[in-house]
Parts: structure tokens; C-alpha cells; sequence
């Protein structure tokens, strides 16, 4: 019997492939196509929502003497609730729900601000005019190679006033 004495061409193709992917120089892997929406994010809160929601409102922000101004399509907002795991197990199937809770979303994908102070307003058929003097940010999703930041400024209007929305910062 005789033992050959090369790698055949399928195999040494094989081999170079296998071993391609392990270098320095390899190839970065791909970031999955999440990317975070540029521009504003606006929840009215149950108590602020009047008894005929209105179905959009208007957006104005203004920064450095330049001020714009969108009309903001609303939807209805929800909470998620937890319905449990299947166990306690690492790969315990777990689940949640969406219930709706008398709030009202809506956003306004917008290039044209930057992290820094501004003022927004936001007003409506019966709604506001609520104002309020904010700070625009950046926000950072992903990590490494595949982090993406974008400016995103999360409002709310609620209690009977407009702010930042915080609880979006975590």
C-alpha cells in the first residue's frame, strides 16, 4: 500500500480555509444590523394623556438659534410584563407579555441635533404646550467593533411637564 505523499488539491483548499479564520490577519466577524435611531423618542404618560388622545403632536426643538419642528405620529404605549421561566436552569425558557397602559409613543428620526443643551416643546389639539429646557446626548449600543452611537434624546411628558427620560439612559 502506498501512503501518499501530498494533499491532494480538496484537501489543502480545506486546510487553508480551516486555518484562515485563526490569524491576526482574519477577517473581523460581522455585527449583527442593530443600530440605534437617530433623533427623539417621546412617551406621554397615562396621567398626562387627555380624554381624547390626540393621534399626533407637534415636536419642537431648538438649539444654537436653529430650531425645528415635526409632527410626531403617536401610538399606544404598553408595559412589559414578566410571565415567568420554566425553571431555574440556564437555558430556562422564560416569557413576557405586553399589556397596554394608557401611554402614548412616538418618534422623530432626526440627524440634524447634536449632544448639548436645547429647548423642546411639545404641544397638540388639547395637549400642552409643554417646554422645557433639556440636555441632548448620545447614546452607545453594542460593544467593541460593532458599538454604534447615535444622538437619541429620550422625552416625557408627564405629571403635567416635559423632562428627560432617564429610565432610557439604562
Amino acid at each position: 500500500m502506498e501512503i501518499p505523499r501530498a494533499i491532494p488539491a480538496s484537501g489543502a483548499v480545506a486546510l487553508a480555509v480551516l486555518l484562515g479564520g485563526c490569524g491576526a490577519d482574519s477577517p473581523p466577524r460581522e455585527c449583527p444590523e442593530i443600530a440605534l435611531m437617530e433623533g427623539f423618542t417621546l412617551v406621554v404618560e397615562a396621567d398626562s394623556v387627555p380624554d381624547i388622545p390626540p393621534e399626533s403632536v407637534a415636536l419642537q426643538v431648538c438649539q444654537e438659534n436653529m430650531c425645528r419642528e415635526s409632527e410626531v405620529r403617536l401610538s399606544p404605549g404598553s408595559a412589559s410584563v414578566d410571565l415567568g421561566c420554566s425553571g431555574t436552569a440556564p437555558d430556562a425558557a422564560c416569557s413576557a407579555s405586553a399589556s397596554r397602559d394608557g401611554s402614548l409613543v412616538g418618534s422623530w428620526p432626526t440627524d440634524d441635533f447634536f449632544p448639548g443643551p436645547l429647548t423642546a416643546t411639545v404641544s397638540g389639539e388639547a395637549f400642552g404646550p409643554f417646554s422645557a429646557d433639556l440636555a441632548g446626548v448620545e447614546r452607545t449600543s453594542g460593544a467593541g467593533a460593532c458599538a454604534h452611537t447615535a444622538f437619541q434624546t429620550a422625552l416625557r411628558v408627564g405629571g403635567g411637564k416635559l423632562s428627560a427620560d432617564d429610565a432610557a439612559d439604562g
